[in-house]
């Protein structure tokens, strides 16, 4: 609904729309919910001729498309082309992947987890492998998770500084960290504006609780795909 929203009002010349009566009765369509899903959803919709079913299914098709080359990218710094491509196909059919974008429906979780590899990737070749470029390519990859979803990215960063702190007691190497937590930092200053505004009485904490309720569980649970496509039906 957002995305066609942000589609008609493109259309009329605005290209950020502010309120929309139909949506939970008049609050700020872009305020409490990351705005990169809904003008990916718009450009969908545009692919789409206006159709907005036939968008969606561009939608998916773009969440399969940027997974897969996330994963091939890391193929081909790996040197391991053909297993990142595999990886790739793969990751679009996790089950917990194909739960957020058919279960649950949550598109913006969806578009989120298509750079997470990238970010990680970036993560270990900064922390691990001295290349100093990766850095700046991870504070990209974090700040494109900010603007899909800020609770699944916060979660995300949580679980980041778990590592950074084993990794600074293992490697004795505080300077690292510390460049990877201000790099994260940036993420959020670089969306200072929109965030500070999502924050202020939005949904975020309560969205988030749910998001590390879905994935801090057994893993026979998360990693069954009969279960994770038929919970709550």
């Amino acid at each position: 609904y957002r995305g066609d929203v942000i589609y008609q009002s493109i259309k009329q010349g605005n290209w950020f729309p502010l309120l929309d009566p139909n949506w939970y009765n008049g609050a700020e369509i872009l305020r409490y919910w990351a705005p990169f899903p809904a003008y990916c959803l718009a450009v969908c919709q545009f692919f789409a001729g206006g159709n907005l079913f036939t968008g969606y299914l561009w939608f998916c098709a773009i969440v399969f498309f940027l997974g897969a080359c996330a994963w091939l990218r890391i193929g081909i710094a790996r040197k391991r082309v053909a297993l990142g491509a595999f990886l790739g196909i793969l990751w679009f059919f996790m089950p917990n992947n194909l739960f957020a974008l058919f279960g649950e429906g949550n598109l913006a979780r969806s578009l989120c987890m298509t750079f997470l590899p990238l970010f990680v990737h970036y993560l270990y070749a900064y922390l691990c492998e001295e290349n100093k470029k990766a850095l700046f390519y991870m504070m990209v990859a974090s700040l494109f998770m900010v603007l899909c979803h800020l609770g699944y990215a916060g979660m995300i960063f949580l679980a980041v500084l778990v590592y950074l702190v084993c990794y600074m007691v293992l490697y004795r190497n505080g300077k690292k960290v510390f460049h990877v937590i201000i790099g994260i930092a940036c993420s959020f200053l670089w969306t200072g504006i929109w965030t500070i505004a999502s924050l202020q009485g939005g949904i975020t904490s309560t969205d988030s609780s749910q998001v590390m309720k879905g994935f801090f569980q057994s893993a026979a649970i998360s990693l069954n795909p009969f279960h994770r496509m038929t919970v709550g039906m």
